[in-house]
């Protein structure tokens, strides 16, 4: 499945967040046995505070390390269910 950014919002301002990003390329980048291949990292808090892009930024820089990143919008039930039946139509 080709890598795509389709429907992820970009904001050309990004503030960096270097320990928060860290923390995202210690979780997904470094080897781990124990762990499952599948990993599943949630990025919470307040509305506004640039969760979204810090996870586009992860998305952009790290992209040629992946086969496949899935973008879920949790913003409601219904949009979550939206984003799992466009995930289902693409899988082969």
């Amino acid at each position: 499945m080709p890598f795509s950014l389709k429907g992820i919002p970009l904001n050309e301002v990004f503030v960096p967040r270097e320990v928060e990003m860290h923390r995202l390329e210690e979780f997904f980048l470094t080897p781990d046995l124990a762990r499952s291949r599948r990993k599943t990292f949630v990025v919470h808090g307040l509305g506004g505070i640039g969760k979204t892009q810090l996870c586009v930024n992860f998305a952009r820089r790290h992209q040629r390390k992946y086969r496949s990143m899935f973008w879920l919008d949790g913003s409601s039930e219904n949009s979550l269910k939206q984003a799992f039946l466009e995930i289902a139509r693409r899988l082969p």
